[in-house]
């Protein structure tokens, strides 16, 4: 009874602070019900603070892919969608750190997400460089997938691009 007490005081004061209604539940029953909790306890603005970073310009969510904690990302996702794209002192990316430490799931989380599997470290490695060197096969499949399905998008564009080009000169009088 006593550590529930002592964790939801300072969520009721945060909401007191905030003028956000909290209910004085002891526990939220999900995963779900806490990330809806603390997107409720975020206060509403248009651009979200920065990150908070180590020294080796670690952020949150390279941690998280680090440890595995996909409910970690996906609050992240949700709550600061810009902190999936941060970059590392080394320049590597959440994605390159769940690839190079075998994470599939949170691999797969990732590039639903929006992460760029194009991107490089400062040594020029990319994402899937690193699951092939560390021989994570399965983060491999889905990199390998996603680089194939971003590779057609781009191809589709560039046509459509053209094709706009092609009826632009064909319309135009002479």
């Amino acid at each position: 009874k006593r550590v529930h007490q002592i964790t939801l005081k300072p969520l009721k004061n945060l909401a007191k602070n905030q003028k956000i209604g909290v209910s004085a539940r002891a526990r939220p029953k999900s995963k779900s019900a806490n990330i809806r909790r603390a997107l409720a306890l975020t206060p509403s603005s248009r651009s979200p603070p920065p990150p908070a970073r180590r020294r080796s310009g670690a952020t949150p969510a390279h941690h998280a892919a680090s440890l595995n904690k996909l409910g970690c990302l996906r609050f992240l996702a949700l709550a600061a969608p810009d902190s999936l794209r941060a970059r590392a002192g080394d320049g590597a990316t959440p994605l390159h750190i769940a690839s190079f430490k075998g994470h599939p799931a949170v691999v797969l989380c990732l590039l639903r997400a929006g992460a760029d599997t194009a991107a490089r470290t400062l040594d020029g490695r990319t994402a899937l460089q690193w699951a092939k060197e560390e021989g994570h096969t399965e983060c491999e499949r889905a990199l390998e997938a996603a680089a194939e399905a971003d590779a057609a998008r781009h191809a589709e564009a560039l046509l459509a691009e053209e094709e706009k080009a092609q009826a632009k000169t064909r319309s135009s009088p002479k």
